[in-house]
């Protein structure tokens, strides 16, 4: 971000690393020390919104209904109902403050952790259990829901599977060339994957197996992914936090 007038931002680098929209407003999570951010004017203006927070580098977003959830890098989970004009830390029974990805579904919310795995919340972050079973890497960077599928992508392990709410993980790496996955996105039917040297795969089936698309993309280091409502597009970015 860079100050354009009183208290008005605007977006000029790769450390805005998280994007969640609520209701109109559209909010980023920025490394380096300067936190939340929130435009009220589709992205032409951006505003701090930080009260409340102890940890200004924020990793990742998730939203339930009207409430907005960041993962920090070490002081754990906040939580605004108020649009970000305040933020409350909800870190009960979460025992690794470095949430590196959050994603939310119904009023569920899980947390991926760098060390610790995945941890789940069904009120809203006031308490938070582990959902680990049958992952061997914890360190969790990437987290997307496709109906009752939650999928975890893991640092050099590729991707888990959760079939049932996280209580255990199975891998979904069948048809990947390898497992340095740098990005996991869906458009709501399908599951992509974005590796660093290979480029896109897709999966129909949920994970279960994968083949390659986008032939013609002029990088094959594919690091984020995001969605519109007449198609699915990628994005290549720099080098993220923790080493991603």
């Amino acid at each position: 971000m860079v100050r354009i007038g009183p208290g008005e931002y605007r977006i000029t680098r790769e450390l805005d690393f998280d994007l969640a929209v609520s209701g109109t407003d559209l909010y980023t999570a920025t490394l380096g020390g300067e936190g939340i951010f929130r435009s009220i004017d589709n992205g032409l203006s951006w505003n701090a919104v930080n009260t409340g927070l102890t940890d200004f580098n924020t990793i990742s977003l998730a939203v339930i209904g009207s409430d907005i959830f960041v993962g920090t890098g070490s002081s754990g989970v906040f939580r605004t109902t108020d649009n970000g004009s305040n933020w409350t830390q909800v870190n009960s029974g979460l025992t690794n403050m470095t949430v590196a990805s959050l994603s939310a579904t119904g009023s569920t919310l899980y947390a991926g952790t760098i060390g610790s795995g995945v941890f789940r919340s069904t009120d809203y972050g006031a308490s938070w259990t582990e959902a680990n079973m049958g992952m061997s890497n914890a360190n969790v960077v990437g987290l997307e829901i496709i109906g009752s599928y939650v999928f975890a992508r893991t640092e050099y392990n590729g991707i888990y599977r959760s079939t049932n709410g996280g209580a255990s993980w199975s891998l979904a790496n069948s048809g990947l060339p390898n497992r340095n996955v740098r990005s996991i996105g869906t458009d709501g039917s399908y599951l992509y994957a974005g590796l660093q040297v290979d480029g896109i795969f897709r999966s129909s089936d949920n994970g279960f197996s994968w083949s390659a698309i986008g032939s013609t993309l002029i990088s094959p280091y594919v690091k984020a992914f995001v969605a519109t409502s007449t198609s699915f597009l990628q994005a290549r970015m720099i080098e993220e936090f923790f080493g991603q």
